[in-house]
């Protein structure tokens, strides 16, 4: 199960099938909306 961390709050995001690089989504826990990184650059 892939996981993202929010880059302001550092919360998991954890998702059944993968986002693709660039998606953006937002952080169930501080609201922030962010791109999903490349996958050289996931958490």
């Amino acid at each position: 199960m892939p996981s993202y961390s929010c880059p302001e709050c550092g919360a998991a995001i954890k998702s059944a099938n993968p986002i693709p690089a660039g998606k953006k989504v937002k952080c169930p826990k501080c609201a922030t909306v962010f791109p999903i990184p490349a996958k050289d650059q996931a958490a």
